[in-house]
Formats: C-alpha cells, structure tokens, sequence
C-alpha cells in the first residue's frame, strides 16, 4: 500500500513569488518548468472556498496544451502547498491555467450524503470525518473547539 500524501494548508506566501519556482508535476512525474513562459501569476486566497493559483502562459506553438501535462491530474507546489490543476482556457498563443488547493479538490471527489447522530457528534466533529475520508491523503484539521458542543436551536 502506497504511503499517504500529506497536505499542507494554504497560507499567505513565505517569500515572494518567484516565477522560476513555477514547476509542474503530472501524473507520470513529467515536470515542466514554466518560469519563461509565464506571463501573469495571480494567488487568490479565500476561506469561502479553495484557494487558487492562475497562471497565463505563452504558448504559440500549443505544445504544452497537447501535452500530458494538461491533461493529467498536475500540481504545482508553490510554498509547500499543492494546487492541482482544474482548468485550461486557450485565448490564441495564451493559455490559461487554473489551479485548486489540492486538499479542496481532493474533498470534491467525496459527495455522498452523509450524516451523524447531533446528540452524539458536534460539527467540528462531522467536519473531520468528511476530512479524514479520502484514503491516501492526510489532509490538516486543528479545531480548538472539537468537542464543545454547539447549542441546537428550537424551532
């Protein structure tokens, strides 16, 4: 049985941006490094959602859009943190690449209904079972309040 992937949590940057660090993993570890070829990086951090890295690269000849790289499950570590990539928009001799924080992406595969007992369990609780779910990834949950339970409102 393989090892699990541990996760880090998005955070803001340690150090500035560098686009040389910008390296591609896919599936098959072929890498590509993108710091030439990039054109505009933005980071997006929310809590409201999964944090997100967009990148516009030149790409005139479209080898990389025909390559596996945008076609396979690819991340890109910026920080220590991985974003898998979810999105490839051509515009012309540009590409698009948007990646998701992998730890959110990961969470997106598991959608079947699920329920506790709300006597039994609090929802920091709940919120971790849905966390420790996928197998093969750890994904980091810190809660200080895990077990205090919340009052049920009366309706």
């Amino acid at each position: 049985m393989p090892p699990k992937v541990r996760l880090q949590t998005a955070r803001p940057p340690t150090r500035p941006l560098e686009l040389g660090d910008l390296i591609i993993t896919g599936d098959r570890k072929v890498r590509a490094a993108l710091g030439r070829v990039v054109t505009n990086a933005e980071h997006e951090q929310t809590i409201e959602g999964a944090s997100t890295v967009t990148l516009t690269v030149r790409d005139p000849t479209r080898g990389l859009l025909r390559s596996n790289i945008v076609k396979t499950k690819s991340t890109l570590t910026l920080d220590r943190v991985q974003y898998r990539l979810v999105k490839v928009s051509r515009d012309g001799g540009a590409l698009t690449l948007i990646f998701e924080e992998t730890a959110v992406n990961v969470l997106r595969e598991y959608d079947r209904p699920r329920k506790a007992n709300r006597a039994n369990t609090t929802r920091a609780q709940f919120v971790r079972s849905l966390v420790r779910e996928p197998a093969g990834t750890v994904i980091p949950f810190r809660c200080p309040e895990l077990n205090v339970k919340q009052p049920i409102a009366s309706g």
